[in-house]
C-alpha cells in the first residue's frame, strides 16, 4: 500500500482528515482510531471533500471523521486498518509577515508565492474581503481561488470568525476562532511553509475589533511564540516615501499595478501635502518600529528585512535578498527574480509634491531630515 494522508482536525469532539491508497485510488482506506492505546472506533475515507478534487486527490471521496469525547485523550492516532501506517497533522509551517500598509508587502509576498512550497494569503484581518453567509461557502470560494491559483486574493479571518459564531449558536472569541482558522488553513494550504499577511494596525484585532496598538503584549505575539512562528518583518525605514506613497495611491486609487499594465497615472499625479498629518505619521511610524523591535528582536524566529534591500540597480529582486529570503524559509533560492508589479514611485519628491519647499521646512531639524535626501 502506498498510503498519502493527513490528520486536518484534532479537538476535543471531532477528527477529521483524509486518506488515499495511490497504488489503488478507488479502493478506500479503513481507519481505526488508538485513543490511549486502545483501539475504541472504525471508519472508511469515503467522505467527498471538494478541496481534495480540485487539487487531483483522486475522486474526492477520501475524507474521514470520528466523533466522540476525546477531551481526556492523552494519546490520539488514527492507523490505517492491519498495518503499523500512521496518518499524522501535515508538517506546515505558519510565517507572520508583519508590517505596515505601503512597505511592498504585496510585491513580497508575489515574489514568495512563485516558490512551490510557498503559499501566501492577502491582508487576514482585512474586513471588505469576503464576508461569506456560511463557511461552506467561505471555503469553496477559497478552495476555487487556489485552483486558480489567486491564493494571493485569498481573506479574510473575519468571514471565518462570523461562520463559526453562526454554526456554533453562541459567542465565541477571536482567540477561539483563530486558532481554528490558522488549522482550517493549514488543512486546505497546498504547500509547506504559508505566509499570512498582518498589518500594524491589526495587530491587536484579536482584543476585539480594531484596536490600536498600544503598550502590552498582543495576543497575536504570544500566539506566535506559543507556536513557535516563523516571523517576517517587512520595514521601510524612509517614512517619508511610505507617507507619500500612501497619499498618492489614496488619490489615484492605484494600491497595486501589475507589471503589465498600462496604468501611468502614478507617474503624472502631483500632490500638494498637509505637512502637520505628515509629521504626525512619521512620529508615528518611528514608534510602532519601536514597538514591534521592542517585543519581537529576542525572539529566535524574528527576521527583519527593509524593503530598500530588495531590489537591485536593474529593478530586479536583488540577488542577496534572494538568497536571504531562502534561508529564513529554508527552502531552495528558485524565486522568480523579475517583480510581478510595478513600483508605484519612480519620480523624486520634487516632481511629486507641489509644496516641496514647505515639506523640506517640516522636516528640516527633526529626526525625519535626512529622509528628503534618501527619497
Amino acid at each position: 500500500m502506498n498510503i498519502k494522508g493527513s490528520l486536518g482536525v484534532i479537538s476535543a469532539s471531532e477528527i477529521k482528515g483524509w486518506a488515499i491508497n495511490e497504488d489503488s485510488p478507488n479502493q478506500r482506506v479503513h481507519l481505526e482510531l488508538v485513543v490511549n492505546g486502545a483501539t475504541v472506533d472504525e471508519v472508511v475515507a469515503n467522505e467527498y471533500r471538494e478541496d481534495l478534487k480540485k487539487i487531483n486527490k483522486g475522486d474526492g471521496n477520501l475524507g474521514f471523521r470520528f466523533s466522540g469525547d476525546y477531551s481526556k485523550a492523552l494519546d490520539i492516532k488514527v492507523m490505517v486498518k492491519n498495518s503499523n501506517i500512521q496518518l499524522k497533522r501535515p508538517n506546515k509551517s505558519i510565517i507572520l509577515l508583519l508590517a505596515r500598509q505601503r512597505s511592498g508587502t504585496n510585491v513580497l509576498r508575489r515574489c514568495l508565492s512563485t516558490h512551490n512550497k510557498v503559499f501566501s494569503i492577502n491582508e487576514i484581518f482585512d474586513t471588505g474581503i469576503y464576508n461569506n453567509k456560511t463557511f461552506e461557502i467561505y471555503r469553496n470560494k477559497y478552495l476555487e481561488l487556489i485552483s486558480e491559483n489567486k491564493s494571493d486574493l485569498i481573506g479574510s479571518y473575519y468571514s471565518y470568525h462570523f461562520d463559526c459564531m453562526d454554526e456554533s449558536k453562541k459567542p465565541i472569541t477571536h482567540l477561539e476562532s483563530f486558532e481554528k482558522y490558522i488549522n482550517f488553513i493549514k488543512d486546505v494550504s497546498p504547500n509547506e511553509n504559508i505566509i499570512i499577511d498582518v498589518k500594524y494596525n491589526h495587530i491587536r484585532n484579536l482584543h476585539g475589533f480594531i484596536t490600536p496598538l498600544t503598550e502590552g503584549v498582543p495576543e497575536l505575539f504570544k500566539i506566535v511564540r506559543r507556536n513557535n512562528w516563523k516571523v517576517l518583518n517587512l520595514t521601510r525605514k524612509n517614512y517619508l516615501k511610505t507617507f507619500v506613497s500612501g497619499v498618492l495611491a489614496a488619490k489615484t486609487g492605484a494600491f497595486v499595478i501589475d507589471k503589465n499594465s498600462k496604468f501611468n497615472a502614478n507617474e503624472t499625479t502631483q500632490l500638494d501635502i498637509n505637512t502637520e498629518n505628515m509629521m504626525t505619521s512619521l512620529k508615528q511610524m518611528q514608534r510602532e518600529d519601536d514597538f514591534i523591535y521592542q517585543h519581537l528582536n529576542s525572539y529566535t524566529n524574528y527576521f527583519q528585512i527593509d524593503y530598500g534591500e530588495m531590489f537591485a540597480e536593474n529593478n530586479d529582486f536583488d540577488k542577496n535578498f534572494l538568497n536571504k529570503m531562502a534561508d529564513f524559509l529554508r527552502v531552495d533560492n528558485s524565486f522568480e527574480k523579475a517583480p510581478l508589479l510595478k513600483k508605484l514611485q519612480t519620480r523624486t519628491v520634487q516632481d511629486i509634491v507641489t509644496n516641496y519647499n514647505e515639506v523640506s521646512m517640516a522636516l528640516k531639524d527633526s529626526p525625519f531630515a535626512s529622509q528628503l535626501e534618501e527619497y
